[in-house]
């Protein structure tokens, strides 16, 4: 497992751990406040991971050049 996947793995379950609270709290204000932060720990997730898919495809760019010519490119 990567750093990066170990870090998306943590934003979601901070984003479980906020959506547990929240059904737990009687308070619509803080419950509001809780799933909005699960909201947003949900979003860093998806852009770490979005972060890592483009990372990788920097560093190979032409994994899959063999099968195209230099006028495709």
């Amino acid at each position: 497992m990567s750093v990066t996947s170990e870090i998306v793995a943590c934003y979601r379950l901070y984003a479980a751990n906020c959506i547990e609270l929240a059904e737990r709290v009687p308070d619509l204000d803080r419950r509001v406040f809780l799933l909005n932060m699960a909201r947003d720990w949900l979003k860093l997730a998806d852009k770490a991971e979005r972060n890592e898919r483009a990372g990788r495809n920097e560093e190979s760019p032409h994994a899959d050049s063999h099968s195209e010519t230099p006028a495709d490119l």
